[in-house]
């Protein structure tokens, strides 16, 4: 199965070594205006404008790896001839264009997966579960993201932090989270920005917050789940991922299988390429988290 990667940044050299390991699929072309060379290379077509890759006959699928504002137009080209595309967060940078993405992937029945790639971690589908199955002693949920990384001014917060906690809510909750407060800081540098953002709100009645930043000094992807017996612990920086602690601060591992999300990611890109059905799901909730990080814009608006 023969795919093609758009960008070969940091996330798209991820998803190349990635690709690699997985059998049955690879990566034959690629599209980057970077000199790459080496063995690594030797069976890659390197090309300049992606444009080039609707040439090609025996194209499988296509992974967009690319900046955020790329997205849509990429995606849109494919969609329309029927090529199976995988979508790094976030799908677009407007509602209008996540939208589109969704009419058209209906009109052409075309196969989307979305990479919000905490939605495929076994560690956070644990989490998940756990919430589920207890949802009635639940009383609190907070969730924190961010690291040390000022972004020039063009590049929004907002858009490259928080669609992972808010397609987590949403996996969880299936419902919109009903905002309460919204409070940012901004420091600016010479030629870039960083900011703290909060969002205070509720999801079903129970209290919740979002807390995001590209000023972090050290790395954090963070969920903390209050219950009336103790508390949850998502964080993706440790080993041991999901922990209870009951009040007398006994502490147990939630377990859970030990595979990369971003593995499983493409791996069901493989599959849904392979299958005869067609699922809109992805895509619909990309064009709902698109939607939603609108709302909390304009709400500073």
């Amino acid at each position: 199965m023969k795919l093609a990667l758009v960008g070969y940044g940091y996330w798209g050299k991820k998803c190349f070594e990635t690709v690699a390991h997985i059998p049955g699929v690879s990566v034959n072309y690629l599209v980057s205006s970077q000199e790459l060379t080496g063995k690594k290379f030797a069976a890659v077509q390197i090309i300049r404008n992606w444009r080039e890759l609707f040439n090609v006959s025996d194209l499988a699928g296509v992974i967009i790896a690319a900046p955020s504002d790329m997205h849509y137009l990429i995606a849109k080209e494919c969609i329309i001839r029927n090529i199976p595309v995988f979508i790094e967060k976030p799908m677009t940078i407007t509602s209008k264009e996540s939208k589109d993405l969704v009419k058209l992937a209906i009109k052409y029945q075309s196969k989307v997966v979305v990479d919000h790639i905490l939605l495929f971690s076994p560690a956070f589908k644990a989490f998940k579960k756990y919430i589920q199955i207890n949802i009635k002693k639940l009383k609190k949920i907070d969730m924190f993201s961010g690291k040390w990384k000022p972004y020039p001014f063009h590049i929004s917060v907002l858009f490259e932090w928080a669609p992972h906690e808010i397609a987590m809510n949403y996996d969880i909750f299936q419902t919109d989270i009903k905002i309460k407060s919204l409070n940012q800081t901004t420091r600016q540098f010479k030629d870039t920005y960083g900011q703290h953002i909060t969002l205070k709100g509720s999801v079903n009645n129970i209290p919740l917050s979002f807390n995001w930043s590209n000023l972090r000094k050290k790395p954090i992807r963070k969920i903390i789940a209050k219950f009336d017996d103790g508390e949850l612990v998502f964080n993706d920086k440790v080993e041991n991922k999901v922990t209870f602690k009951d009040q007398n601060g006994c502490a147990n591992n939630i377990s859970y299988v030990n595979k990369a999300p971003l593995t499983i990611a493409i791996e069901t890109f493989k599959k849904t390429i392979g299958q005869s059905e067609v699922n809109y799901k992805d895509v619909e909730l990309g064009n709902y988290v698109i939607k939603s990080l609108e709302k909390v814009k304009n709400e500073f608006n």
